[in-house]
Order: C-alpha cells, then sequence, then structure tokens
C-alpha cells in the first residue's frame, strides 16, 4: 500500500462499515434455501470489512513499519486534519529525503501514481453519476428480461454500487483537462498562476475545508522578491487532482529541494 492509498484509507475507514452494515442487512433478506447460501456468503463479507475497519491501525502500521515516507504520511494527515482518525504513535524524528540523481523523487511519484503536471478540470463529479445512472439503468434492463425477485435486483444493485464507490473513493481517477497546465512541479520551483516560486521561498501551506461560503483549497504561503508574505489560493474544484495527491507534491517537493526558512 502506497502512502496516498494508505491515507485514503485513513480517509474513507468509515466506508468500510457503511458496506458491512450494508450487507448484514441484505444477508437477512430472503429465506428460501438458495438465498441462504447466499446470506451466509454476505455475512463473511461483511464481517471481513468490519475487521478490517476494526484492525485500520495495525494495518496501517504493518504498511509504514519500513516505509521511507513514515514523517510524510503524518504531514499529509496533520495538513488534511485527518489525525483523529487514527491512533497510532507518531515518528519522533523526521530523517531528511537524500536525493541522487532524482531517483528517489522519481521513486515516489511512480509508487504513488502521482503526476507533476497538473491540468484544470474542466469536467465536475458528474462522471460518476453518469455510472451510477448507467448501472441501475442497466440493473432495472436485467430485471424486466431475467424476472429477477426482488431481494436478487437489490442485491445486485448495492453490491455493483459498492464496487463503484470504492472504485472511486480508492482508485486514481482523474478528471478531463482543458488546455494549458494549471501547476507543475519541478525540481527548481513551483510553477503556479503564471508565477514562478522556488521550494526555498515557499514558507508552508494548509487545506482549507469546504464550508457554506467557501469551496475547500489549497492555499500556498511563501516569500516574494522583497522578502514579504505572500499567498496564492487554489480552489481544489478547479484542478484536476485530489487533494490527497496535491499536499503530497508539496510535502514531498518541499522536504526534497527546500530549506528549512522558519
Amino acid at each position: 500500500m502506497s502512502v496516498k492509498n494508505s491515507i485514503r484509507f485513513v480517509e474513507y475507514s468509515s466506508v468500510f462499515v457503511l458496506c458491512a452494515f450494508l450487507l448484514m442487512v441484505l444477508s437477512l433478506v430472503g429465506t428460501d434455501e438458495a438465498q441462504i447460501h447466499v446470506n451466509f456468503y454476505l455475512l463473511g463479507v461483511s464481517a471481513v470489512l468490519f475487521l478490517i475497519y476494526i484492525f485500520k491501525d495495525k494495518i496501517i502500521y504493518t504498511r509504514l513499519k519500513h516505509s521511507r515516507y513514515k514523517s510524510l504520511f503524518w504531514q499529509v494527515l496533520e495538513k488534511i486534519h485527518l489525525t483523529e482518525n487514527i491512533l497510532l504513535e507518531r515518528p519522533k524524528e523526521h530523517t531528511a529525503t537524500i536525493v541522487e540523481n532524482g531517483q528517489e523523487i522519481d521513486s515516489f511519484i511512480r509508487d504513488n501514481n502521482l503526476s507533476t503536471r497538473i491540468g484544470a478540470r474542466r469536467t465536475h463529479d458528474y462522471i460518476i453519476w453518469v455510472t451510477i445512472s448507467t448501472y441501475l439503468l442497466g440493473v432495472y434492463a436485467a430485471n424486466q428480461l431475467l424476472s429477477l425477485s426482488a431481494s436478487d435486483t437489490a442485491l445486485i444493485a448495492i453490491l455493483g454500487l459498492m464496487c463503484i464507490a470504492f472504485g472511486y473513493l480508492f482508485g486514481n481517477y482523474n478528471f478531463f483537462r482543458s488546455g494549458g497546465v494549471a501547476m507543475e512541479f519541478t525540481p527548481e520551483a513551483l510553477l503556479v498562476q503564471n508565477k514562478v516560486v522556488s521550494w526555498d521561498k515557499i514558507i508552508d501551506w494548509q487545506y482549507n475545508r469546504r464550508d457554506v461560503t467557501n469551496n475547500s483549497s489549497i492555499t500556498i504561503f511563501y516569500y516574494n522578491t522583497f522578502l514579504e508574505v505572500e499567498s496564492i489560493r487554489m480552489e481544489l474544484f478547479q484542478l484536476n487532482i485530489r487533494k490527497i495527491d496535491l499536499v503530497l507534491l508539496l510535502s514531498h517537493f518541499k522536504d526534497t529541494y527546500g530549506k528549512n526558512i522558519y
């Protein structure tokens, strides 16, 4: 499990409980002999999902035990306010990443399936809703053609929706891009909003949660040429990247190529 997927696992761990509960409810539907066998399978899968949630801390600890990016994992959790979702002891020391001919940075990007060129988002999340609607229409058509029972139809629909949800949350879902690049990460600097900000000049950044008046965003603080603090605000719905991916890139490039200027 990569650092990115470990963080996703922490963020969406409650999904396992929800899916386990739905499967448990489905296992109570139907009493004929054929359905009872299916119910046992559903109960088994439900139990597995519950166990995954209960032991999520142990799973994360095992995956990160020999990882080179323990400190980065915790840094990103703090940035996006997820430390309360996991009960693990943070590493006491931070070991700087050693870069040799860019091999370390390339390895990190490859292992976490990241892109250093981020486009502007041309579409919103309607793709997932089109996928869900198409699937439900397919289930309805199958019900009409095969004369499925209500319990079988509900079972197929919910299992399929669960698969779509897991694929969306834990897969590498990308949006279409418009022309041009909105952000680009290079070893020398961050290119954003027609500005070139070297990693030495970047002070810090913060993730701003969505509220009733503002969209979720990332604010980057940096020094200008006069050593005055300025900021760049990037709304996430305008970018073809998820917040975890973006904060991972910011954290890793800063730790690798930037200097401590506090």
